[in-house]
């Protein structure tokens, strides 16, 4: 494999930071279930008090990102078991498309909460700036790592490309010796070992 080059931000090899990364998204992605029983409740006593007729925009994109989180959730354990420890590129460039999808889903939940109606919406009461600068941390640093596991394949590619260099000039080696070896004993060969040497009468 290829040397793996320094992150610019930690400085630490990529194959270690992607290992780091992966090891803490698997365990990060259950902070989201929270957001499965919070919006359980909400359904409930929204069921209760109101007709399904009226559900929020804002609700079903909710419903919408809480399935995209169980997604994410699954490719966070394929990313560590079988994209690091397997190093398979397809299941990392899988893992990417599910984070973009899961930003672009959480942009589309700022937007529906703080355009439609976010005051009769549950998920709006009492969220501040703080409360959507916490979330937007965390997509930041999902950002971060798609980037992070870009390097990685951008490393596995270049190993490979490096792995096969090598054993294409050990297979030049491996010729060049058995040939020379070859030569080398067909010289013997041609030597006459047992010619007696003639003496003068």
């Amino acid at each position: 494999m290829a040397k793996p080059k320094s992150c610019i931000l930690c400085g630490i090899p990529i194959n270690v930071g992607m290992k780091v990364f992966a090891i803490v998204e698997m365990f990060l992605v259950l902070m989201h279930l929270k957001h499965f029983y919070e919006l359980a409740a909400e359904l409930h006593q929204f069921q209760q008090h109101t007709n399904w007729c009226n559900v929020s925009v804002t609700m079903l994109v909710r419903g919408l990102f809480c399935i995209q989180l169980l997604v994410q959730c699954v490719a966070a354990c394929f990313l560590y078991f079988v994209g690091y420890q397997k190093k398979n590129m397809i299941v990392c460039w899988i893992w990417i498309l599910v984070s973009f999808i899961t930003v672009n889903c959480f942009l589309g939940l700022f937007v529906c909460a703080n355009i439609f109606q976010p005051e009769k919406d549950a998920f709006c009461v009492g969220r501040d700036y703080r409360s959507w600068t916490a979330i937007g941390v965390v997509e930041l640093y999902l950002l971060y790592g798609i980037w992070v596991v870009v390097e990685y394949i951008q490393w596995l590619k270049n190993g490979e490309a490096v792995g096969e260099l090598v054993d294409v000039a050990a297979e030049v080696v491996k010729s060049v010796v058995e040939v020379f070896q070859g030569s080398k004993k067909q010289s013997k060969t041609t030597q006459s070992p047992g010619t007696a040497v003639l003496q003068p009468e």
